[in-house]
């Protein structure tokens, strides 16, 4: 079969909305401003009595909705247990009992299926852990921060080469997260984050070298000549695709033929074929017949 089945399309749909929901509840979740900011800011010792008047009303309403956002929040972790306990009984209904009725074999005689059963065993172990231990309750930060080391900046670079990955993070953050921003100065903050971040990175690698020392060999070799040699290539990929270098071109001879000649009046537009031919099996010239053709054309 050439295309996708509806359950590949559906279950696929349903993974990504998961991943989203997953990222949503993290970033939503709840955590004690005041164990955050009671230690390092002063509370005044007196405070002015506000004034009574529309202001004073919205200041009111203020703290009002912050304790319904507050006391939703503190639920994240109830809809992750339910959501986990649904998926539980309906991903192992779906690979333990409809996959192998459907398939009239045995789950062991599927490894794809085997290795994607794997793969949901993992996130529930996880998301377990998860659940018995609650999520971090520290403000949200950044999971590229301070660590600069390789690994970490080549998961990084990973993490923004995937298409629409860093998008979809950017958007739900902003979705969940209360802030005066717009979704686009939320992408903005994000990506002078990530600028930052480079920056960062760069600066420390250059401090790790000695001062003055010159670039290594490989370097010169990989990043300088064959980027040279790569926008060469690119510059020329037209002409090699349409060229003898090409291994997929095929000769294109010429098989069978036809030629007509025709009579056109000019007086009164209408044509009339005077001679037609077909030529049903055209061979290729051997050198006796060309030197024989030469002689009638060549003078």
């Amino acid at each position: 079969m050439d295309r996708f089945s509806t359950v590949q399309v559906v279950t696929l749909f349903l993974i990504l909305l998961l991943l989203l929901f997953e990222r949503m509840l993290y970033r939503a979740r709840y955590h004690d401003e005041r164990d955050n900011y009671g230690k390092y800011q002063s509370q005044p010792m007196t405070q002015k009595k506000p004034v009574a008047g529309p202001e004073s009303a919205s200041n009111q309403s203020q703290p009002r909705a912050r304790s319904r956002k507050t006391a939703a929040m503190r639920h994240t972790l109830t809809i992750k247990l339910f959501v986990y306990y649904s998926l539980i009984i309906l991903i192992h209904g779906y690979i333990g009992f409809y996959v192998p009725l459907y398939q009239l074999a045995p789950l062991s005689h599927n490894p794809w299926l085997v290795i994607y059963y794997i793969f949901w065993c993992f996130y529930f172990y996880y998301s377990a852990k998860q659940i018995k231990y609650g999520y971090p309750m520290a403000p949200y930060k950044q999971t590229f921060s301070d660590d600069t080391s390789f690994l970490t900046y080549i998961a990084w670079r990973l993490y923004k080469a995937i298409p629409f990955i860093w998008e979809m993070k950017v958007i739900i953050d902003w979705t969940v997260t209360s802030t005066c921003l717009d979704l686009f100065q939320w992408f903005k903050l994000d990506d002078a984050y990530n600028t930052l971040y480079y920056n960062k990175e760069q600066s420390d690698d250059r401090r790790s070298r000695p001062e003055y020392q010159q670039r290594a060999s490989w370097e010169k070799v990989f990043k300088g000549f064959c980027f040279a040699i790569g926008i060469i290539i690119i510059i020329l990929a037209p002409i090699f695709l349409f060229s003898g270098i090409n291994p997929i071109m095929m000769k294109n001879p010429v098989k069978t033929g036809l030629l007509t000649i025709d009579l056109e009046l000019i007086s009164t537009g209408n044509s009339y074929r005077i001679f037609e031919t077909h030529a049903n099996s055209i061979n290729p010239l051997t050198k006796t017949d060309d030197a024989s053709w030469r002689l009638y054309f060549e003078p």
